[in-house]
């Protein structure tokens, strides 16, 4: 029994050997054979906003002409040009520019490159691509957001830049400029101080109350240990009267769901001024959507509550989407008018 088990172990240790012997064989036989120059590609360390580039080769080692089905990335940042070639014969090669974004991202960025050939040996074949962007410190936040009142008070708003290792370089920030963008504001709307924290640098960025009302949308340029950083300044403008929101959103309408039917939009004196608000009313509507709108006060009449109401027997058309403004009338001496955007769909 003993020695039958041992002949029918060595039967199978030939049996795989011979299928190993014969797939190796079949692979060596010939065919195309992809290689690609180099194996990796690192952009080593970055700013924001960059977009470094390195050129590659793609060489056809076999005996058969290589087609290139196909080039993946993992992810928008990178780009491949050219994404598609002819196919390579024996000993060519294709040369190949490969560049990556670095966004504001902080940290390492580790993407792939990924062809699919028609190498039998080696279908699919990844070239990693690896970036770091201010791999060694932390910025919080990442991202500044102003409420302002036009009339009102500076508006403060403080990002700390920190070493992310206790034995990393130290922080060393410079502001360059701020520069509006879409025809908005720029720096003189703006005043910028550093000064020393813990472990870093602290930016403290100033909005100037008589930044026009509406949309805050610039960006921070700055040099942080020798590389460009971008921080985006964004918010709301507000003239004597805060507007919480100023775009209403009605999500998937549906009578059967009156939570889907009203929204509400809050108004606040910021100087202190009573006010009243005369009419409401619905302009450039599209969608046939008409609102009921309600109206309730504070005592003082400083602070104010519009309610848009859809009524509850609209009649139901699935997935259409209706768009369009409302308009706030008040008697408030330096803020007459003030406009609210909406828009929503319907439920299935």
């Amino acid at each position: 029994m003993t020695q039958q088990r041992s002949l029918i172990r060595s039967g199978v240790k030939l049996t795989l050997g011979i299928l190993v012997f014969v797939y190796s064989s079949a692979v060596s036989a010939g065919g195309p054979r992809i290689e690609i120059s180099p194996r990796q590609v690192d952009f080593g360390v970055q700013g924001h906003n960059e977009r470094p580039e390195e050129v590659i080769t793609v060489k056809n080692s076999g005996d058969k002409p290589l087609v290139v089905q196909k080039v993946d990335v993992s992810c928008d940042c990178l780009q491949v040009l050219p994404r598609t070639f002819g196919p390579l014969p024996p000993g060519q090669f294709a040369t190949l520019r490969i560049s990556m974004g670095s966004g504001r991202a902080m940290g390492r960025l580790d993407k792939k490159v990924t062809f699919i050939t028609n190498d039998a040996a080696a279908p699919q074949v990844s070239l990693p691509v690896t970036m770091s962007v201010f791999e060694g410190f932390e910025m919080n936040p990442s991202s500044v957001q102003f409420k302002g009142i036009y009339g009102g008070k500076p508006v403060e708003v403080a990002v700390d830049l920190r070493r992310r290792y206790p034995a990393g370089a130290a922080v060393k920030l410079e502001v360059k400029d701020i520069a509006g963008r879409f025809g908005s504001s720029g720096k003189e709307f703006f005043k910028t101080a550093v000064s020393s924290i813990p472990k870093g640098q602290r930016l403290t960025i100033t909005l100037d109350p008589r930044h026009p009302e509406g949309r805050i949308n610039a960006e921070l340029t700055a040099v942080l240990n020798g590389k460009k950083l971008v921080i985006p300044l964004a918010g709301e403008m507000f003239a004597w009267i805060f507007v919480d929101p100023t775009f209403i959103s009605f999500n998937k309408v549906s009578p059967a769901d009156p939570n889907t039917l009203v929204q509400e939009i809050r108004l606040n004196s910021t100087d202190g001024t009573a006010f009243s608000i005369v009419k409401v009313e619905q302009q450039g509507n599209r969608g046939d959507v008409s609102f009921k709108f309600a109206t309730s006060s504070n005592p003082d009449q400083k602070v104010h509550a519009v309610q848009a109401l859809i009524p509850p027997e609209v009649e139901v058309k699935p997935n259409e989407s209706f768009f369009g403004k409302i308009l706030i009338t008040t008697d408030h001496p330096k803020k007459r008018q003030i406009t609210i955007s909406y828009g929503g769909f319907f439920a299935r």
